[in-house]
């Protein structure tokens, strides 16, 4: 009779965990709602990235290849808000990929360097064209390129999180990333995580957002584009004509 009275109480308790359990979890339309919101009441924001990422190259390569990476953030809100991001990924301090981006909150300047290939971008696009770091339109970005759903509030650090799943639309052999976990500080709306989920399931690595600071003052200097690309190589010289040939001064006149 205990046993069976033992039974019931645990079969209770799990139905009451369940649901609660569920609700821990809250929708996607609450956590956009909640970012956004506090996103909107920031002035201005700044922090540094830290990377960790483990790639495969090259698709032959029987191991991925660890690598790191860094760089900064910084977002001032006016009527035409100002961005500017910029991150490297290396092996060790060789800098693989570096780019950088910056808007006046119409366009954006852009510029990126694969030294190994001899890779060099830049150009200007329209900022919607690329969202903003954080809020309703980063939100619309993720949601033109990606499924989106909502995940259990996490802790990043000490600090709590809401948490969002977003998966590609269509299914590639060439992109090796199954989902990206993106993190939003609970305070601010700030995106300061980025976690990276290969299809088998294993982390790839992640993209933190560290030495956060919160409406303090950021001059527009701060916004100035200034090229992180070396100089170009110059031209090859154009060949020398060949120099005519002086005739003998008894040579016939033709």
């Amino acid at each position: 009779m205990k046993m069976r009275s033992g039974v019931a109480v645990l079969m209770m308790a799990m139905a009451l965990w369940v649901p609660a359990a569920l609700a821990e979890v809250p929708t996607l339309e609450a956590i956009e709602k909640a970012v956004v919101e506090k996103w909107d009441a920031l002035t201005s924001m700044s922090g540094t990235l830290d990377l960790a990422l483990e790639f495969k190259l090259n698709p032959n390569m029987a191991k991925p290849v660890p690598l790191m990476g860094g760089g900064d953030v910084a977002y001032l809100k006016k009527d035409n808000p100002l961005y500017r991001s910029y991150i490297w990924v290396g092996i060790g301090q060789s800098k693989l990929v570096e780019a950088q981006a910056v808007s006046d909150g119409a366009k954006t300047q852009y510029e990126a360097s694969v030294p190994m290939a001899q890779v060099r971008e830049s150009g200007t696009v329209d900022t919607a064209e690329i969202g903003a770091p954080g809020g309703k339109p980063l939100f619309d970005m993720l949601r033109e390129h990606l499924v989106l759903s909502a995940l259990p509030d996490a802790k990043i650090g000490e600090k709590p999180a809401y948490a969002i799943a977003a998966k590609p639309k269509e299914d590639s052999d060439e992109v090796p990333v199954s989902t990206l976990e993106i993190f939003f500080d609970q305070e601010t709306g700030i995106p300061v995580k980025l976690r990276a989920v290969g299809k088998d399931g294993a982390e790839m690595g992640s993209l933190t957002m560290k030495d956060l600071k919160i409406n303090e003052t950021l001059g527009e200097g701060v916004f100035t584009f200034k090229s992180i690309l070396p100089p170009a190589p110059p031209a090859p010289a154009a060949p020398a004509a060949p120099a005519a040939q002086a005739q003998p001064a008894d040579a016939p006149k033709e």
